[in-house]
């Protein structure tokens, strides 16, 4: 998900350049501009999809983590607690769009990155 929402950045500095060429017209640039809304509503649809379901699927390996003496409890506690930020950082973008909170939900799901694959070479080491 964050790779697919990263794919319509690369389209807004085409548009831009094209609205900004010397020969555009204005029906060209009127065209241009609701080009580039379109573009924005599907990046930040992407990014609200990836602030609501990768902290659900965070819990849910977090939970699993627990279960598993190889991650340990610690490790699933922290998972499930940062899917949950996640989660609340989430719900706080639907509430309010022009909330900051989008970026704690990425801090917390790099932070479920780390602990993950901190744990996850501890053992493939140890194994």
């Amino acid at each position: 998900m964050l790779a697919a929402g990263a794919i319509s950045h690369v389209v807004t500095s085409r548009l831009s350049d094209l609205y900004h060429a010397d020969g555009a017209t204005p029906d060209e640039r009127a065209t241009l501009v609701l080009l580039w809304q379109a573009n924005q509503g599907m990046f930040d649809a992407l990014l609200l999809v990836e602030l609501l379901v990768m902290p659900v699927s965070v819990i849910l390996f977090g939970i699993a983590m627990r279960r598993n003496p190889a991650f340990g409890k610690v490790a699933g506690n922290v998972s499930v607690a940062l899917g949950v930020v996640g989660l609340a950082a989430g719900t706080a973008m639907l509430v309010d769009p022009l909330s900051a909170a989008a970026a704690l939900g990425v801090f917390a799901l790099i932070g479920f990155h780390l602990v993950a694959g901190w744990k996850t070479c501890r053992r493939s080491t140890t194994a």
